[in-house]
């Protein structure tokens, strides 16, 4: 078997070898053509006689025979020309071989055939498909084995049938010269996303690296602290310690003077002021000096190199995304049981509550998913039953604060570092004239579910204590937060009441437009409601138009706004939740993306354009 160099196809030897290939004259004549071009390339050239006898040394080249395709000099010119079978053949120049009009690709030559010297191939074999001379047909090729036909007829009659062939193999042609280019195409969009992937990986790396290093120095800094604080208390203690041993010692010395030495004047006028001093001294007990004081070491955390080793940096994501999704991933070591809220703080971390069976936190995230650290909201200060304790809503104030909902009648505030300082507890009660009053939204027939009829019936003016939801801070710093009794409190941030008012729906998601509206989401029944900054009824929209969504599978639930007063909404449907986006006032602009489940809270950095969106266990990053 013999491989082909060009088109790879295996092929079998015939009998005899390399040497019974069939011959590709084409090819052979265009090596001979090549070479006999290079000859002539200069006009001086000097080109040897082909027709010359071999015993004598060949004569300088004046023309060439078409026929024959033999170079002649002067001699054989002349006897080409007077011998009666060439004297037919037409013969050339070499300058007329190298003009333009008579270049040598032009002229039609005669192959000679390879087996009997001197005979041009005249005819073809049909049965063997191969030219042959005159010799050919008789001793190689003979009848009626061989079909024969004139080379000329046959060489048309396959030129057509080529040209036909040919038709057939342009389309496939074009769709491979499509292919290849496609492939191309891929090929680089594969190496840019590599080098772009490994760049990010590199990138995490590298950041998780430094997040660990500067979780190194936070806790050197820490035990640093531990150290100085101690070592205060420690200096405080043994300072106490030396005043009372110079004041015991110096009464001792003073009552030993008096009673050795001092005279009986001396005696009876030192006895009263000594006999307070060292009584009171002799009462005197030392400062008990705890030995933990001397004691600090560290315990690593045992889970944490394994969940290190054992954890995959994040997710190889195949599948195109629109728009681009930066990030997906747990976001942490510490598995999320369900994410609900996302904002982002003033540093662009990301901060998510997550309610976990054994602990309710607010966590803080530095880049690529890195936990700095988190609020331990369960216990801070809560008056309710621990289990009723869930991390839910969270803003961040002016200086750095978070304000925390966790469905207790109060808001927790955590300073920047994650230390629990102060509650904020709205006003609980209604007044009686606005038991009555306040802007309400237009009734609507089978609107109001069972739950918001229960809420509403439950709320105002009832001694139970409110559960607190959605909450944000506006532009101005006010705090916006919603409790289950179906109302709005608008608070400043050291907790003082501005005023309230009266929804529809018990408020789980909370926006603020940078123009002052109000945006509330209603999963339960499929609509946003908007008010202004006095809390008078707007207007409300739902399902987006052209969509073909069905009204079950739309719960809008998570809301932030741009600085365009664009409203991004998320719509948890658990089977096509995406992120809309809408005009203030109802007009849908579009779909953001649609590659979530289980979306709640949604946060959007707008110096960055990145969406951060709480899916379900995940927090999933977007470039807007």
């Amino acid at each position: 078997m013999v491989s082909c160099p060009s088109c790879r196809e295996h092929f079998p030897l015939p009998a005899g070898g390399v040497k019974n290939l069939k011959s590709n004259f084409l090819a052979k004549k265009l090596i001979e053509r090549r070479a006999v071009q290079r000859q002539l390339r200069t006009k001086d050239a000097k080109v040897p006689c082909t027709s010359c006898p071999e015993e004598v040394s060949p004569g300088i080249a004046v023309a060439r025979c078409v026929e024959c395709n033999d170079f002649l000099c002067t001699k054989c010119v002349d006897a080409h020309k007077s011998v009666k079978i060439s004297r037919q053949h037409e013969l050339l120049t070499l300058d007329q071989l190298r003009s333009s009009k008579l270049g040598f690709r032009n002229l039609p030559e005669q192959e000679i055939c390879p087996k009997h010297k001197g005979e041009v191939l005249r005819f073809y074999c049909e049965t063997c498909e191969e030219p042959m001379c005159r010799d050919c047909t008789v001793l190689d090729h003979p009848k009626p084995e061989h079909k024969q036909t004139d080379l000329s007829s046959a060489a048309k009659e396959r030129n057509e049938k080529l040209k036909k062939l040919a038709q057939n193999c342009e389309p496939v042609a074009r769709t491979l010269d499509s292919a290849i280019d496609t492939n191309k195409k891929i090929k680089n969009d594969l190496d840019a996303a590599y080098n772009e992937a490994l760049t990010l990986i590199r990138q995490f790396t590298n950041t998780a690296v430094d997040e660990v290093i500067q979780a190194g120095h936070e806790q050197e800094e820490e035990l640093l602290q531990l150290k100085l604080s101690r070592d205060k208390e420690i200096e405080s203690n043994r300072d106490h310690h030396e005043l009372m041993r110079t004041r015991i010692r110096t009464a001792l010395d003073m009552a030993h003077q008096v009673t050795e030495k001092g005279s009986d004047h001396d005696v009876a006028t030192m006895y009263s002021s000594l006999r307070d001093s060292m009584q009171e001294l002799s009462n005197a007990k030392p400062k008990t000096v705890s030995k933990s004081l001397g004691k600090v070491t560290f315990v690593p955390r045992e889970d944490f190199l394994a969940e290190l080793i054992t954890h995959k940096l994040g997710e190889l994501e195949t599948r195109k995304s629109t728009p681009k999704c930066v990030h997906n991933s747990t976001m942490c070591l510490i598995h999320m049981r369900r994410c609900r809220c996302v904002v982002f703080n003033e540093k662009g971390r990301i901060v998510v509550t997550d309610h976990h069976p054994n602990r309710s936190v607010v966590e803080v995230y530095k880049e690529y998913g890195m936990c700095r650290f988190w609020l331990e909201v369960k216990d801070a200060g809560d008056e309710l039953d621990e289990n009723t304790s869930q991390a839910w809503g969270v803003a961040l104030g002016n200086g750095g604060q978070y304000f925390v909902t966790d469905l207790n009648p109060y808001i927790k505030v955590f300073n920047s570092q994650g230390d629990y300082y102060m509650k904020v507890i709205p006003q609980n009660e209604w007044p009686e004239s606005d038991s009555e009053s306040g802007p309400q939204p237009p009734p609507r027939s089978a609107m109001t579910s069972l739950t918001t009829a229960i809420a509403a019936l439950a709320g105002f003016g009832h001694k139970q204590k409110p559960k607190l939801y959605g909450i944000a801070v506006d532009d101005q710093g006010l705090i916006y937060v919603g409790s289950d009794r179906c109302d709005i409190n608008i608070l400043k941030q050291d907790g003082s009441f501005i005023s309230r008012f009266r929804t529809q729906i018990c408020p789980y998601y909370i926006a603020v437009a940078h123009s002052g509206q109000i945006v509330l989401s209603d999963h339960q029944n499929q609509a946003v409601h908007v008010h202004d900054a006095t809390g008078k009824y707007l207007n409300v929209f739902s399902i987006p138009d052209g969509l073909n969504l069905n009204p079950t599978r739309y719960r809008p639930t998570g809301l932030c706004c741009t600085a365009d007063n664009e409203v991004y909404v998320a719509n948890n449907s658990n089977i096509f939740g995406g992120i809309y986006r809408y005009s203030v006032t109802g007009e849908c602009l579009g779909v953001q993306t649609q590659e979530l489940r289980e979306p709640r809270g949604i946060a959007l950095n707008k110096e960055e354009n990145i969406l951060a969106v709480a899916d379900g266990t995940r927090v999933k990053i977007f470039r807007t």
